[in-house]
């Protein structure tokens, strides 16, 4: 009877792993093996003591097998049906199933001594390869110089690198000038601004905004899980077309080539996250679909089990300093660009100092001291994703103590966001002393998709408000053809296509709203901030944040942002006249606005969401 229930759970388990191969694309066959088939022994040897332990069961052999192939067959089947509970039918219905054989077939006797023995062998074996390097994910090289290129004459535009860091606040930038060389350096000899203003507050549509020069009602990307549509136009599709060679380097794994980033580069360089897609589809499916994530804690299995049978190398231990790999991926396309006749585009996103905050060696421990954590926050992980929900929590806490301890610990943990913004500028070092070596006109553009909240308004992180911590962004521009002064009022994410554009030679594109800021002063202009069912308008020094459904607008808070840049005084009802004026326009930009479709979601939902959670968005709100 136990090899019985061993050979139905072995032989339906190598099925399951075998089915589960084409799941991951990086051929995790040892992993998927390990996790499927161990659980489903493992159960099963769990069944076997069970039925042991009673003197007449009653299980004969042929129902044992039915048992065995039940245990296994309910994460397969879990994994085939749409509902996962229904997989565990198998478990009652395959038994069942079985006894009918126990009448019709004869007795196998000891024959399932040797059907149960491929499962445990091949438990084995996959045991002692070693783990799969998911990290083996080879990068896109720039395609062959082409021998017909168009031609360009000695008034050849300038090349162009557009630098975009993820999760930086203006502010930050300006408060640690003395500290960031390069970016002062930067700042010295071109035009700049106290802080641009970006388009939302989450990666995926700041990223449509700057790279196609649409705004945030137009391009129809409204939060990181959407897709790109196909109407959305990037910058990099006018300037290939235009005889322009393009490549790119990515860091975060919401801007994979999948989600519509990729259009327009010769070369788009997800490489550095595609590893994190991989491990993350691999979680998942062990999460939802086997005995050992139904069994077990999330816990256990996203920190413990991953981790064990898909460790990092040991020069890629960590998130931290992983702007250094961006940087080398950069410099990697820059050695190629630099030596073609044509002029260049080079997008560079780094992902420091996103959370979690990880300074690298460089840096760690110039800002930050343990001692200025409350008590209470230390011991464990720092700005993990428990311990910022914790912050959350006590932010809004009743208890006036327990939100000072709180805000005392944000901003603790905003010296180690710090931290990596000293490495940011060490990394922006290396990649302006390659472009100045080369000898070559080049324009480069700084700047962020968004900020991030250290207690302002009981809030941490971001993708979760839309008050100035998290719209306002650094704003750099330095180059052949560019002014040096400082703008007197911010930039949108909006004037970044129009502005390159320009400086590369192309007619303006009547279609974008933007401004060319390399054509003078630019005249103040309203500014639209959107954020799920929220937005913020801003005319001249007035700001109002509303909620908004369809073309209503239902006034919330306004300030004067000007006089009061931290947002502590809501004028709503000491001022309506100007909230209902604010209001008004605001509904007129909702019904004039021109929407592309978004994408048909071609992204794996799940996949999306892990990689949400591992970038700190987990939770009900970011």
């Amino acid at each position: 009877m136990p090899w019985g229930i061993l050979a139905g759970a072995g032989l339906v388990g190598l099925l399951d792993s075998a089915l589960r191969l084409k799941l991951p694309d990086a051929g995790l066959w040892r992993e998927t093996a390990l996790v499927v088939l161990g659980g489903d022994l493992l159960l099963a040897l769990a069944v076997c003591l069970l039925v042991s332990t009673r003197r007449r069961s009653g299980l004969r052999t042929w129902s044992a097998f039915g048992l065995g192939a039940g245990v296994a067959g309910a994460p397969l089947l879990g994994s085939l049906l749409p509902v996962e509970p229904f997989g565990l039918v198998a478990l009652v219905a395959l038994p069942i199933l079985a006894r009918g054989a126990d009448r019709l077939l004869p007795r196998p006797g000891r024959a399932f001594a040797v059907l149960a023995l491929p499962a445990p062998v091949a438990l084995v074996a996959a045991l002692l390869l070693p783990p799969t390097d998911v990290y083996a994910v080879r990068a896109p090289e720039l395609p062959p110089a082409e021998a017909d290129a168009p031609a360009f004459g000695s008034d050849r535009p300038p090349d162009l690198v557009l630098v975009s860091v993820d999760t930086l606040r203006a502010d930050r930038v300006l408060a640690l000038a003395d500290r960031l060389p390069n970016l002062t350096a930067l700042r010295e000899r071109g035009t700049w601004a106290e802080y641009g203003l970006s388009s939302t507050n989450q990666t995926v549509p700041a990223h449509v905004t700057l790279l196609s020069g649409l705004g945030a009602l137009e391009h129809g990307v409204r939060h990181n899980h959407d897709v790109m549509g196909e109407g959305v136009r990037l910058l990099g599709q006018d300037l290939q077309e235009a005889g322009w060679n393009t490549a790119a380097v990515v860091s975060n794994g919401l801007l994979r080539g999948v989600m519509g980033f990729a259009r327009g580069f010769d070369a788009f360089d997800d490489s550095e996250v595609a590893p994190t897609g991989i491990k993350l589809a691999f979680r998942r499916m062990v999460k939802k679909d086997t005995w050992v994530g139904w069994l077990g804690s999330s816990r256990f299995v996203f920190q413990t089990l991953v981790p064990w049978l898909l460790p990092r190398p040991e020069d890629r231990a960590g998130p931290s300093g992983a702007g250094r790999r961006t940087t080398d991926r950069a410099l990697h396309f820059l050695a190629e660009l630099v030596t073609r006749p044509q002029p260049f585009f080079l997008f560079v996103h780094y992902l420091d100092p996103h959370h979690p905050y990880r300074p690298p060696a460089e840096t760690a421990g110039t800002l930050f001291d343990p001692e200025e954590l409350p008590p209470e926050y230390r011991g464990g992980p720092l700005a993990d994703n428990e311990m910022m929900f914790r912050l959350r929590d006590e932010l809004a806490a009743a208890d006036p103590a327990v939100r000072e301890r709180a805000l005392r610990a944000a901003r603790a943990l905003e010296s180690l966001y710090d931290e990596e913004i000293l490495f940011i500028d060490r990394e922006l070092g290396r990649l302006l002393a390659a472009v100045e070596r080369s000898g070559r006109p080049t324009v480069v553009l700084f700047t962020s998709d968004h900020g991030e909240h250290f207690g302002e308004h009981g809030l941490v992180l971001h993708s979760c408000s839309l008050y100035e911590e998290l719209v306002r962004v650094p704003f750099i521009l330095a180059g052949p053809g560019v002014p040096v002064r400082r703008l007197s009022s911010p930039p949108h994410l909006e004037d970044v296509v129009p502005t390159l554009r320009s400086l590369a030679g192309l007619p303006p594109d009547p279609t974008l709203r933007g401004r060319d800021l390399t054509r003078g002063e630019p005249a103040p202009a309203p500014h639209l901030e959107r954020y799920q069912a929220w937005l913020s308008y801003r005319e001249g020094p007035w700001k109002l944040i509303a909620r908004f459904h369809g073309r209503e607008v239902e006034p919330v808070e306004l300030y004067r942002v000007d006089q009061d840049p931290v947002e502590s005084r809501n004028l709503l009802h000491e001022q309506p006249a100007t909230a209902d004026r604010l209001a008004e326009l605001a509904r007129a930009e909702l019904a004039a606005a021109r929407t592309l479709e978004r994408g048909d979601g071609a992204v794996d939902p799940d996949v999306q969401a892990a990689l949400l959670e591992e970038l700190g968005y987990a939770g009900d709100g970011g």
